[in-house]
């Protein structure tokens, strides 16, 4: 069972207490300072997709024009958008508090 990692779990608690379900992640490319940081949390929203906590959203026509602006600059792109288990699992209740 793999764990959440704490990026992880702020970008799918984010996603799942605001009006906005969608986000995007591009990766790193050589001339970027922090290329090995970006990478990272590139591949980080990766694995919530095969997690199932969010979906790839990459080739819907919506998003099109961002993909490209990306690909343009040489980097990936991840589009995800949160997904019903995500959301159950991470949306904050009214009477609910957080725990630390």
């Amino acid at each position: 069972m793999e764990q959440l990692t704490k990026y992880q779990l702020e970008v799918v608690k984010k996603l799942a207490n605001s009006g906005t379900k969608v986000y995007c992640c591009p990766s790193g490319i050589p001339s970027d300072r922090n290329q090995n940081d970006i990478n990272l949390d590139f591949n980080q929203i990766l694995g919530l997709v095969e997690m199932g906590l969010v979906i790839d959203a990459s080739d819907y026509p919506k998003f099109r024009g961002l993909m490209q602006q990306h690909w343009d600059e040489g980097r990936d792109c991840a589009v995800v958008v949160l997904s019903r288990l995500g959301q159950k699992m991470f949306e904050r209740k009214r009477w609910l508090k957080w725990v630390n």
